[in-house]
């Protein structure tokens, strides 16, 4: 249990807990309207392009291809992954679209004379806002190669990368602070869930415990 929660994933923690707890703040004592149009407001050519592609690494396929990769060298891990993609993407949607429907999108938040910065070459949607599914999707993906590569400090780019894909989301006014604050909560509680419940079944089966080829 130690392992799990504290060992494998002190070099995630170094940037995600900081995130969590500032994120906590920034949600209990800001307006999500405000603070969305404060972020809104500062762009430029260059990061609109650099957002415009880190935010496929929060696409759920990413998440899929990276788990079937690592399925080729190590059986159980990939399972790992696959079911930590499985679990963080049926409860993000379960989330969206059953229990907090009625959560607008940025776009269809404001009123229409407000001025959005809003970056071409991406489609914007307008309901089922929260909580972000391309964070939890990061997120997740994130801590299950933290837990599962040899070297626990890649654990710390990991994480920052997490945090980047996440703030694309609002960079690309697909979701607000709060959205991706939760998807971020999400992708980690069912990474530490699945693990939790799986991994020490997976590691007691000898024909999991190698690579497929």
């Amino acid at each position: 249990m130690r392992d799990l929660f504290i060992q494998r994933p002190r070099y995630y923690y170094i940037l995600f807990i900081p995130f969590m707890i500032a994120g906590l703040f920034v949600c209990l004592f800001t307006q999500k309207g405000p603070l969305f149009l404060w972020m809104n407001s500062y762009y430029s050519s260059a990061t609109d392009q650099v957002f415009l592609w880190i935010t496929w690494l929060g696409q759920g396929i990413t998440f899929l291809l990276v788990s079937l990769l690592v399925l080729f060298f190590h059986r159980g891990n990939g399972i790992l992954g696959l079911v930590c993609f499985g679990v963080s993407s049926l409860l993000a949607q379960l989330f969206k679209k059953v229990v907090f429907t009625g959560f607008n999108r940025p776009t269809h938040y404001f009123d229409p004379d407000v001025n959005l910065h809003l970056v071409e070459g991406i489609k914007h949607h307008a309901y089922h806002s929260f909580p972000s599914g391309h964070s939890a999707s990061v997120f997740a993906m994130a801590l299950f190669l933290t837990l599962v590569v040899k070297n626990k400090k890649w654990g710390f780019v990991f994480a920052g990368i997490a945090i980047i894909t996440a703030y694309s989301r609002v960079y690309l006014a697909q979701h607000f602070f709060e959205d991706i604050y939760a998807g971020a909560f999400l992708g980690f509680i069912s990474t530490i869930l699945v693990f939790l419940l799986m991994e020490k079944w997976i590691t007691s089966k000898k024909a999991l415990n190698r690579s497929l080829f």
